[in-house]
């Protein structure tokens, strides 16, 4: 289930491909704080590497396309959502 980091709803690790779930690009070089500010006209937010972040109204469809993956497959460059 959903769970609370620093005031977000973090909703897990997910598979990601050049198509992308989340489409619009928000800005490179984020933290998770940054691209919610960037991305305030959409429902979700994401971080791709750990900086890169992606915004969009919807995730997770087609669920076979970006399966729900590991969380140690999203603890890159420094930060861990879920983490402390």
């Amino acid at each position: 289930s959903p769970q609370m980091v620093d005031g977000f709803t973090y909703v897990g690790c997910y598979q990601d491909d050049p198509s992308r779930d989340l489409a619009s690009v928000g800005a490179g070089d984020a933290d998770h704080t940054a691209c919610n500010s960037v991305c305030q006209a959409y429902r979700y937010f994401a971080l791709q590497y750990g900086s890169e972040c992606f915004c969009g109204d919807t995730y997770g469809t087609p669920a076979q396309q970006f399966p729900r993956l590991p969380e140690a497959s999203c603890q890159r460059n420094g930060y861990c959502a879920t983490c402390g």
